[in-house]
């Protein structure tokens, strides 16, 4: 988990809350969602998305956070062409850590 987290800090702080506060919601971990929501207050970072790269990202954890039929090559190709090589890992780097957290937290029942 130590190491999936770092892997994501090439991502702004911004753009990592607003991945662990998306993918908490989805996944019903409120422990989460209210956490990172209130760092992101705390640090008085708005959590809508006011780009079109916030808006891929938030894409990319939907789809890697539900699993299911909306599973899509092109948006992942988006987000290579759009965000790189790097950066894309590190989304899915913050992805797969928060989809982590989530399950332990709602399987500690939190």
């Amino acid at each position: 988990m130590i190491a999936l987290e770092a892997a994501s800090r090439r991502l702004s702080t911004r753009e990592r809350l607003l991945i662990q506060v998306h993918a908490s919601r989805l996944n019903g971990c409120s422990f989460c969602e209210e956490m990172h929501a209130g760092e992101a207050a705390k640090k008085d970072i708005e959590l809508t998305p006011i780009n079109a790269r916030e808006e891929l990202i938030l894409e990319l954890t939907t789809m890697g956070t539900v699993l299911g039929d909306q599973w899509d090559d092109k948006l992942i190709d988006r987000g290579l062409e759009t965000l790189g090589d790097k950066d894309t890992a590190s989304v899915v780097a913050a992805i797969a850590t928060i989809n982590a957290w989530n399950r332990i937290g709602r399987m500690c029942r939190k």
